[in-house]
């Protein structure tokens, strides 16, 4: 079973997914320390759920940190856009799955421990900016 449990600690509030066959065993996961405000338990269904929201909201993080750079004023433009924009949120799942197939591919063709950590994410994003095959194969070339 899956417990959704609702904590704090010295450090602020959180959430936590817990494994367990009883609520008293996921209470014996929590640390020293930490402070249960709630603790119920969690179907599978549920928990595809919030996996998916994360999910879609981290696919949302990717897609916009393009704009990272902007006024505080013009990513919330760009934020809202996206927001109310199906076939840019289209847009932003084929570009996150290209970035990811682009990652399986270097680490396919050991190519991964040829980059720094951040050529590498340049790399992924050439590859998901590509517009055809060999664009994408040039985004990934030594």
């Amino acid at each position: 079973m899956h417990y959704l449990v609702k904590a704090g600690d010295s450090e602020g509030q959180f959430e936590s997914i817990l494994e367990a066959s009883s609520q008293s065993e996921a209470l014996g996961q929590m640390g020293a320390g930490e402070i249960i405000e709630n603790i119920c338990e969690i179907s599978t269904e549920d928990l595809i759920k919030r996996e998916t929201e994360n999910l879609m909201f981290s696919i949302e993080s990717v897609y916009l940190s393009k704009w990272e750079n902007e006024t505080v004023r013009k990513y919330c433009e760009h934020q809202r856009g996206y927001r109310n924009d199906p076939e840019e949120q289209y847009q932003a799942l084929k570009q996150f799955n290209t970035m990811i197939n682009a990652a399986k591919t270097m680490r396919r063709r050991g190519l991964t421990e040829k980059f720094s950590a951040d050529e590498f994410i340049q790399r992924l994003w050439k590859a998901a900016e590509a517009k055809t095959a060999e664009e994408f194969e040039e985004a990934l070339k030594i």
